[in-house]
C-alpha cells in the first residue's frame, strides 16, 4: 500500500500483478487480500480494483463487504466490452447499469500505429467487422494444422527482439498446446533439457468442482486449506476413483488414501499431469503463486539453465529464480497464450488464431486480442468470409438477474390484457398461425426440441424464425418477411396497453428491450440459453464444451488480483 497525502491506497487487480508492479505499483490478488486477517483497511484507505470486468459475482460481493465494513472507497477500473469472469455473474456491468458513478477514458493510449488505434476504437464500440477493415495482414487456411504451423513459421521468422515483444493469442488451450509445441520443437530445443512433471490447471467452474463427476482419474488435487480428514494445504493428491454419492477416493504422495465429498471440500484445485520437457532458453509462465520464490501467476521467464532437477530462471529485468522440481511443476510453455490469459498484457506486435467455427469466438474476444497490440496485429484463419460475422458474436453471459427478469416479462404482458398464444397474437395479426412462433413466447417447447425463448423478428413463418435463433443475423437465404407497418401497429398497440397500466420506468424499458420488433439488429443475446436445444447442464457440460480459459480458481491466491 502506498500512502498518499493522508490516503492510504491500495492496489488491486485481475491481472498477474506484475503489470502493475512494472509499473511502479505495488498490487495484491484480490484473492490474496480476501484470505488476508489483517486487511489493513481503514476510513482513509481508497482501494483501486483493475480489470474489474472479469470478478465474478460471488468474489464482488465479498470483496465490496470488506470495504464497506472499513468504511473505505473503492475504485473499479475496467471494461465491459472485454472478456467476463468465467465464474458466474457480471457484476461490475450491473453496477454501471444500476447507477454507479461512472466515468469513461475515451482516449486510448496504448495503440501507437492510427490504423489499428481505428480498429481497436471500432472493436470497442462492438463494431468489430468495421474493425476488420482496418486490419491488413489477414492469412486465410482452412484445415487448422498447416494454419497453426503458418503461424508459428511467421513467430520463428522474427528476430529474437521480435519475438520477445510478440504475443500469439489463440482461442482455445488445445490450439494453444499446439502452437507450443511446434514453436518449441522448431527452435531445437527438443533433446537438450530434462523432463519434468507439469501440472496443467484444469478449467472449471466452482459449481463443477463441487460435483464429483467433473473430476477424472488421474487427476492431480491441491487443497488450499488444511482439512480434519488429512488433506494437506498445497500438498498433492491423485484421483483414484470418482464414485457414486458425490464421493472422490484420493491418494497422496507417500501412498495414503482419502475418500471426502468435494461439495463439503471446496478449496481445492484440479490439474492434470503431464510430461514436459524444459531446456535452456524455453519461455516459460508460472501457474501458481509462490510467495517464497516471490513469484505470481502469469509471470513470464526463460530458462537459463537445468542441472538435473533444478532451474533456474530469468525474467526481463535480469532477475533470477531457482525452482526444485516440485516447484517447477507450476510451469508451462508460454510462446502463444489464450485469449483470457492475455487480458492486461501489451505487446508490440499480436500474431492471433481465429476459428470461426469455434464456440470461442466472440466480440469480446476480438476486442481483447487485436487491442494487445501497440504497433501491429496479424489474424490467421480458417474462413475469410465468415470472419466478419464470427466475431460480431456476442458472447452468451447471463445473470441471474437477466434470467429473472426475462421470465417474468409473460406474466406483466398478459397482467395488460394481452393473449401470448401463438393463435392469439397471430390472429390479431391477421397472419399464418406459424407466425406466432417468430412473434411471441413460444408455447409449445416441444416444438423444434427447443425450450421456451423469443424470436421477434420480422418473418411470416416458422421455418425462417428457426433459421434466425439459429444463425443470428443471417439472412442469406432470403428470408421471408412481413411488411414493417404490420410490426408497427402491433408494438403501438402493446405500448399503449403499457402506459394505461402506469409501468414502471424499469417495466416499460423491459418491455420495449423485449419487443424491438421492428429493429433487426434487436440484440437477444440474454435469451439465447433458453432457445437451445433441451438438454441439462450436466448433460450440456459434456457435450464438446471447449474449455478455453486458464482458469484462475478464485480461492487461490494465484486468483484475481486487486
Amino acid at each position: 500500500m502506498n500512502k498518499t497525502k493522508g490516503c492510504l491506497i491500495a492496489n488491486f487487480a485481475t491481472v498477474p500483478k506484475k503489470a502493475l508492479e512494472d509499473d511502479g505499483l505495488p498490487a495484491r490478488t484480490v484473492a490474496a487480500f480476501l484470505k488476508a486477517k489483517d486487511k489493513k483497511l481503514d476510513e482513509k484507505s481508497v482501494v483501486f480494483i483493475d480489470e474489474a470486468g472479469v470478478i465474478p459475482a460471488r468474489q464482488m460481493k465479498q470483496l465490496m463487504e470488506v470495504i464497506e465494513k472499513h468504511n473505505a472507497r473503492a475504485v473499479f477500473l475496467g471494461d465491459t466490452s472485454q472478456t467476463k469472469a468465467v465464474e458466474a455473474g457480471k457484476p461490475f456491468e450491473q453496477l454501471i447499469k444500476a447507477g454507479m458513478q461512472t466515468s469513461y477514458m475515451k482516449d486510448i493510449q496504448r495503440q501507437k500505429n492510427e490504423v489499428l488505434l481505428e480498429a481497436v476504437k471500432y472493436a470497442a464500440e462492438g463494431n468489430a467487422a468495421r474493425a476488420l477493415k482496418n486490419i491488413t495482414g489477414v492469412n486465410e487456411l482452412k484445415e487448422e494444422a498447416p494454419r497453426l504451423s503458418q503461424l508459428a513459421d511467421r513467430y520463428l521468422s522474427l528476430s529474437s527482439e521480435q519475438q520477445d515483444a510478440t504475443l500469439i493469442i489463440s482461442g482455445t488451450n488445445a490450439s494453444r498446446k499446439t502452437l507450443n509445441d511446434y514453436i518449441r520443437g522448431n527452435l531445437g530445443l527438443a533433446g537438450t533439457g530434462e523432463t519434468f512433471t507439469l501440472l496443467d490447471r484444469v478449467d472449471s467452474t466452482q459449481a463443477e468442482r463441487r460435483d464429483s463427476r467433473y473430476f477424472s482419474k488421474g487427476q492431480i488435487i491441491i487443497p488450499e486449506q488444511d482439512y480434519k480428514n488429512g488433506m494437506k494445504r498445497g500438498e498433492s493428491y491423485q484421483v483414484l476413483d470418482t464414485g457414486p454419492g458425490n464421493k472422490l477416493t484420493v491418494e497422496s504422495s507417500s501412498g495414503e488414501q482419502i475418500a471426502f465429498s468435494p461439495r463439503t471440500h471446496t478449496k481445492l484445485s484440479v490439474y492434470q499431469a503431464v510430461s514436459a520437457e524444459l531446456a535452456p532458453g524455453d519461455k516459460v509462465m508460472v501457474t501458481r503463486n509462490d510467495k517464497t520464490l516471490d513469484v505470481a501467476n502469469g509471470d513470464r521467464f526463460t530458462v537459463k539453465t537445468v542441472e538435473g532437477e533444478k532451474l533456474t530462471l530469468e525474467d526481463k529485468k535480469g532477475r533470477t529464480v531457482e525452482l526444485d522440481k516440485k516447484q517447477a511443476s507450476y510451469l508451462s510453455y508460454a510462446y502463444a497464450t489464450t485469449v483470457h490469459k492475455s487480458q492486461g498484457l501489451t505487446c508490440d506486435r499480436v500474431l492471433f488464431n481465429i476459428d470461426t467455427k469455434s464456440l470461442t469466438t466472440s466480440k469480446d474476444v476480438f476486442y481483447v486480442g487485436i487491442s494487445r497490440a501497440r504497433h501491429e496485429v496479424e489474424i490467421f484463419t480458417d474462413d475469410k468470409k465468415s470472419l466478419a460475422s464470427s466475431v460480431s458474436r456476442d458472447s452468451p453471459k447471463t445473470t441471474a438477474a437477466e434470467i429473472d427478469r426475462f421470465f417474468g416479462l409473460e406474466a406483466r404482458f398478459k397482467d395488460i390484457g394481452r393473449d401470448t398464444s401463438l393463435e392469439t397474437r397471430s390472429a390479431e395479426k391477421g397472419l399464418p398461425e406459424a407466425t406466432g412462433e417468430s412473434m411471441a413466447f413460444n408455447q409449445k417447447p416441444d416444438e423444434h426440441n427447443m425450450t421456451t425463448g423469443t424470436d421477434y423478428q420480422p418473418v411470416s413463418n416458422a421455418e425462417d424464425a428457426f433459421h434466425l435463433k439459429q444463425n443470428p443475423m443471417d439472412d442469406s437465404v432470403g428470408l421471408r418477411r412481413h411488411e414493417a407497418q404490420q410490426n408497427d401497429a402491433e408494438l403501438a398497440h402493446d405500448y399503449a396497453a403499457a402506459d394505461d397500466q402506469q409501468w414502471s420506468a424499469q417495466e416499460y424499458a423491459d418491455y420495449e428491450h423485449y419487443a424491438e420488433a421492428s429493429d433487426y439488429d434487436f440484440d437477444s443475446s440474454i435469451y439465447d440459453d433458453y432457445a437451445m436445444p433441451q438438454t441439462s447442464q450436466a448433460e450440456q457440460s459434456h457435450t464438446g464444451k471447449e474449455h478455453t480459459h486458464e482458469h484462475e480458481h478464485e480461492h487461490e491466491e494465484g486468483g484475481h488480483e486487486i
